[in-house]
């Protein structure tokens, strides 16, 4: 019977080894790629996108297939890129990844205008153009990023269908060792089965006793009571002579003192030379009879223990091979971590900062021609008005060079992206320029918006994490650098320096508040001078805030409009910058002249605020 049930479970096993070795061999095919079924894209779309963390798998290679008539853009970029540059558009999102023929693409609906040019993007790390089958291909081990397929002509839907792909390296073998261990397994199973089966058709055994015959049993019994020590060998089953089995006085003891018979007189008792002890008081231990050849049979469980040894080791082995050649078994759930990105790497810094500075040097050459591309408010009105007061005087812009260009970008999940890069400037080796740089979105070009002047030596260091990232400074930090730029405003306005926690001793502020004296002396001719102050409120600047060394810090801007009256019988020469900025529109009593003050303010852990700044500016001037 164990023959039997190890002869089923060794059958079930090798048939369950032969279909999943067939059907896992039939899915990955020769070439050991699992694939999802091809989908149609979606009529309305404008792109698919795939963030490559929903794939559940790791220790492999994935792929996305696009097969189309037109030529299709592919890319591959972070999911913060991807998502800014997708968001009015009409697109799908590859939603649902299953290797088990499932695969779900959402719509996402937009407003359906053209996407911008994805070839002239500069954020892709990866991309390529092509026609018919194209695919690209990922690391599931690596930083998951995300795959745009779009047409790569912008004014066109996408025409598309979309299939993925992933390698399954080894399982091919497994499945091919699967089959040969199954067809092995069945050969077992059928020797077994076959041997059962013999054992039913042979007679059934007979008893040793009925083997033996009576002079067996005279034979054991007398070995038993023979002498001390005295064990007699037989040769088992030796029939007896008839006349010795039929003589019962050759059978009978002799008496006390009787010759012993000599060998071959038909005593069984003294066949072959055995000798008869004497007679003891106390009975001899009776001694076992070894029956020759017994010492080779085996025990009666051996032979059991073994075929249960057998068919486990068969099933271990087919438990094996069912493991390396099954399909990768797929999570029910996939944890999807929201994209983010360091807003500019460490070397893109550098690289950013020199191309500013080169084409910032042709826009002055083309009389400002493409500033509006390089810098945003409130730097772009300062160069404005800088560049029509040099018209008047005849003075040329400098564009300086940089060294020692260091970016201190945080880690950002959406857009817009800043950072704040700190050069020292050619020939100024005691000072550090700082500029903040913001990208508004994914389409958009790099601006920088405010440039501050500072000394090099007081200006906290930029501390970076290990990902080059810098930490974001803490609301509380952002609150106390308001103060801190509320407290300037207070001072450029009034002249009144702060009892404590602000510093104003920069020479820049000290040089303004000369320039508003000199309007209120008695002989300037003016009847009246007014000076307000405050915060420029157009950009948050402040917010841009990051934490450096033992200090939080931020750039920000503080704008001051300084208004005077004369009588109209006065004539006053306001000088050149003034009246530059004045143009035409010289008529009137009253003249406002307009100030641009960027400031550097870091704040340490006792919330006692530095600001830091080498420079005022004149940006504009009215008159009513």
């Amino acid at each position: 019977m164990i023959r039997l049930i190890s002869s089923v479970i060794l059958a079930i096993l090798a048939i369950g080894i032969l279909s999943v070795a067939g059907a896992t061999a039939a899915k990955v095919g020769t070439d050991e790629v699992m694939r999802t079924p091809a989908v149609q894209v979606s009529e309305q779309s404008r792109a698919v996108v795939l963030n490559e963390a929903i794939v559940p798998f790791a220790h492999s290679n994935a792929s996305v297939t696009v097969q189309s008539d037109q030529e299709v853009f592919i890319g591959t970029g972070n999911g913060v890129d991807v998502a800014d540059y997708l968001k009015d558009s009409s697109h799908q999102e590859i939603t649902e990844v299953d290797f088990n023929d499932k695969f779900v693409l959402r719509d996402i609906s937009g407003a359906g205008d053209p996407l911008a040019d994805p070839a002239s993007l500069d954020w892709w790390t990866s991309s390529k153009k092509a026609a018919g089958s194209s695919s690209a291909s990922f690391d599931l081990d690596g930083e998951p990023e995300w795959i745009v397929v779009t047409s790569a002509d912008p004014e066109q839907k996408l025409d598309a269908t979309i299939s993925m792909g992933m390698q399954v390296k080894g399982v091919l073998g497994w499945c091919v060792l699967g089959a040969g261990v199954a067809v092995l397994l069945l050969g077992l199973a059928v020797f077994l089965a076959l041997g059962w089966w013999m054992n039913r058709l042979r007679p059934p055994k007979r008893s040793r006793s009925s083997r033996s015959g009576p002079s067996a049993s005279a034979a054991v019994s007398t070995a038993g009571t023979s002498g001390s020590g005295g064990v007699e060998t037989r040769r088992p089953n030796v029939p007896e002579p008839a006349d010795d089995a039929t003589d019962s006085d050759d059978d009978a003891p002799p008496a006390s003192g009787a010759d012993v018979p000599a060998a071959g007189t038909g005593d069984p008792t003294t066949r072959r030379g055995a000798r008869r002890a004497a007679p003891s008081d106390k009975p001899s231990r009776p001694k076992v009879t070894k029956v020759l050849g017994s010492a080779t049979r085996k025990k009666p469980g051996q032979k059991k223990s073994g075929r249960r040894a057998a068919t486990f080791a068969a099933l271990s082995v087919g438990t094996v091979v069912l493991s390396g050649c099954a399909m990768p078994v797929q999570p029910s759930k996939v944890e999807v971590t929201p994209p983010s990105k360091v807003a500019m790497s460490k070397g893109d810094g550098p690289e950013l900062i020199a191309s500013y500075t080169e084409s910032l040097n042709k826009s002055y050459q083309d009389n400002l021609a493409g500033i509006d591309d390089l810098q945003g408010e409130p730097l772009l009105t300062r160069t404005k008005a800088d560049q029509i007061i040099r018209e008047k005087t005849g003075e040329k812009a400098t564009v300086f060079g940089y060294s020692d260009v260091t970016v201190a970008a945080p880690r950002l999940d959406e857009y817009p992206l800043w950072a704040i890069a700190r050069a020292t400037p050619n020939g100024a080796e005691k000072t550090s320029q700082l500029l903040l740089v913001v990208r508004e979105s994914s389409t958009s070009d790099w601006k920088v918006l405010q440039s501050v002047f500072g000394p090099k030596n007081d200006i906290p260091a930029f501390i970076g994490k290990q990902d080059g990232s810098v930490a974001v400074a803490t609301d509380a930090d952002v609150e106390a650098i308001n103060g801190a730029v509320n407290v300037a405003s207070d001072f450029l306005e009034t002249g009144k320096k702060p009892e404590q926690g602000t510093s104003v001793d920069a020479a820049a502020f000290a040089d303004y508040r000369d320039y508003v004296s000199n309007f209120k002396k008695k002989d300037s001719g003016f009847s009246s001078v007014e000076t307000r102050c405050e915060p420029f409120a157009d950009a948050d600047l402040t917010s841009h805030a990051i934490e450096a060394k033992d200090n939080a810090l931020a750039l920000a801007e503080v704008r001051c409009t300084l208004t005077v009256k004369v009588d109209e019988s006065f004539s006053l020469d306001l000088g050149t910058a003034i009246e530059a900025l004045l143009g035409d529109k010289n008529e009137g009593s009253t003249v406002e002249v307009t100030t641009s003050h960027p400031l550097v303010v870091w704040v340490n852990d006792k919330g006692e605020a530095t600001l830091g700044t080498d420079d005022w500016s004149l940006i504009g001037a009215s008159t009513k």
